[in-house]
Protein backbone atom coordinates (compact mmCIF):
# COMPACT_ATOMS: atom_id res chain seq x y z
CA UNK A 1 0.00 0.00 0.00
CA UNK A 2 1.45 3.38 -1.20
CA UNK A 3 -1.17 6.04 -0.66
CA UNK A 4 1.65 8.84 -1.66
CA UNK A 5 1.48 6.87 -5.54
CA UNK A 6 -2.27 5.96 -5.05
CA UNK A 7 -4.57 6.04 -1.98
CA UNK A 8 -6.86 3.84 -3.57
CA UNK A 9 -4.68 0.70 -4.82
CA UNK A 10 -4.16 -1.77 -2.31
CA UNK A 11 -1.82 -4.58 -3.83
CA UNK A 12 -1.04 -7.91 -1.79
CA UNK A 13 -1.06 -11.88 -2.42
CA UNK A 14 -3.12 -14.55 -0.55
CA UNK A 15 -3.17 -17.97 -0.59
CA UNK A 16 -6.06 -19.76 -1.28
CA UNK A 17 -7.54 -23.41 0.55
CA UNK A 18 -5.97 -25.44 -1.94
CA UNK A 19 -2.44 -23.63 -1.94
CA UNK A 20 -2.89 -21.78 -4.77
CA UNK A 21 -1.11 -18.27 -4.18
CA UNK A 22 -2.34 -15.11 -6.55
CA UNK A 23 -1.63 -11.58 -6.65
CA UNK A 24 -4.69 -9.41 -5.24
CA UNK A 25 -5.35 -5.79 -6.52
CA UNK A 26 -7.93 -4.59 -3.84
CA UNK A 27 -9.27 -0.71 -5.39
CA UNK A 28 -9.76 0.89 -1.98
CA UNK A 29 -7.85 1.78 0.66
CA UNK A 30 -6.06 -0.63 3.04
CA UNK A 31 -8.48 -2.03 5.68
CA UNK A 32 -8.13 -1.16 9.50
CA UNK A 33 -6.78 -4.35 11.19
CA UNK A 34 -6.07 -6.32 8.14
CA UNK A 35 -2.50 -7.70 9.20
CA UNK A 36 -4.70 -9.14 12.19
CA UNK A 37 -7.55 -10.91 10.40
CA UNK A 38 -7.79 -14.91 10.56
CA UNK A 39 -8.81 -15.06 7.35
CA UNK A 40 -10.18 -12.77 3.96
CA UNK A 41 -13.08 -13.20 1.63
CA UNK A 42 -12.85 -11.48 -1.56
CA UNK A 43 -14.77 -11.46 -4.43
CA UNK A 44 -14.00 -9.76 -8.15
CA UNK A 45 -11.96 -11.13 -11.07
CA UNK A 46 -9.22 -12.57 -12.40
CA UNK A 47 -7.28 -10.28 -14.81
CA UNK A 48 -4.98 -12.18 -16.32
CA UNK A 49 -2.41 -13.68 -13.25
CA UNK A 50 -3.74 -10.73 -10.97
CA UNK A 51 -7.10 -10.96 -8.79
CA UNK A 52 -8.85 -7.65 -9.10
CA UNK A 53 -10.88 -7.23 -5.88
CA UNK A 54 -14.25 -5.43 -5.49
CA UNK A 55 -15.16 -6.82 -2.25
CA UNK A 56 -13.22 -7.71 1.16
CA UNK A 57 -14.95 -9.37 4.69
CA UNK A 58 -12.28 -9.55 7.01
CA UNK A 59 -12.62 -12.28 9.68
CA UNK A 60 -11.22 -10.97 12.89
CA UNK A 61 -10.00 -13.49 15.81
CA UNK A 62 -12.55 -13.75 18.25
CA UNK A 63 -12.32 -11.62 21.48
CA UNK A 64 -14.55 -14.03 23.09
CA UNK A 65 -12.30 -17.31 22.09
CA UNK A 66 -11.39 -19.08 25.18
CA UNK A 67 -7.53 -18.53 26.30
CA UNK A 68 -5.25 -21.78 27.16
CA UNK A 69 -3.84 -21.75 30.58
CA UNK A 70 -0.04 -22.57 30.87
Amino acid sequence: YNPEINANLFKFFMKDNDGIEKEIHYIGSKPQDFEMSESIVITGKLDDEVFVAEEMLLKCPSKYRAKRSL
